[in-house]
């Protein structure tokens, strides 16, 4: 795989969760307020269960009312 390979359209799921922090910088959320790992943020490692360093806390959709 090329770096063109890994270029992708779609905006990562962590957007779509009721932890993320938007910000300036990295992308952050409650579970990573350091910095997503990049795997994730890229969409090649769902976090959708436990992940090293997640403070126990995983994906949850935000709920629209």
């Amino acid at each position: 795989m090329n770096e063109l390979d890994a270029i992708t359209t779609e905006a990562p799921e962590c957007i779509e969760c009721k932890h993320f922090i938007e910000s300036i910088g990295r992308p952050a959320c409650k579970a990573f307020p350091y910095g997503i790992p990049s795997e994730i943020w890229q969409g090649f490692k769902k976090h959708h269960e436990s992940y090293e360093g997640d403070h126990g806390l995983c994906f949850e959709a935000i709920v629209q009312n």
